[in-house]
């Protein structure tokens, strides 16, 4: 396994690990692998930090019911990682709820062999 694929391995592993997180609303692996930086953008166009994020999810505010991801498209440009992947999802955040079929391009930083989301655009597929 040459250098390159190790690190897209690592960096593959950490988004499942991410998505994963997602659906059991696992706050201390979300803290692990996204930046504290981060930046994400809804399919309806909101903005939330990584701070904003963690405290819907504990109050309850954010939920992911359904996420089925398909196969991601990687690419590494140095330090950064890319991952482009669809998804059918059920996501409720406050009063909104997205169902059905979104892109995300996400972006991740690697520190030290160890891959975290710093930013993500979600758009919806229609």
């Amino acid at each position: 396994m040459t250098a390159e694929s190790q690190r897209i391995a690592r960096l593959l592993d950490a988004h499942n690990t991410r998505l994963r997180a997602l659906l059991d609303a696992d706050t201390d692996t979300l803290r692990e692998v996204v930046d504290e930086d981060m930046i994400y953008i809804s399919s309806t166009g909101s903005m939330s930090t990584r701070g904003d994020v963690l405290e819907a999810f504990a109050r309850g505010r954010m939920r992911i019911d359904r996420m089925e991801a398909g196969p991601p498209d990687i690419r590494l440009y140095g330090e950064v990682g890319i991952v482009i992947y669809d998804a059918d999802v059920i996501m409720i955040h406050g009063d909104t709820r997205v169902e059905g079929a979104t892109r995300s391009t996400t972006i991740y930083y690697e520190r030290d062999g160890r891959w975290q989301m710093v930013s993500q655009h979600q758009s919806r597929i229609e």
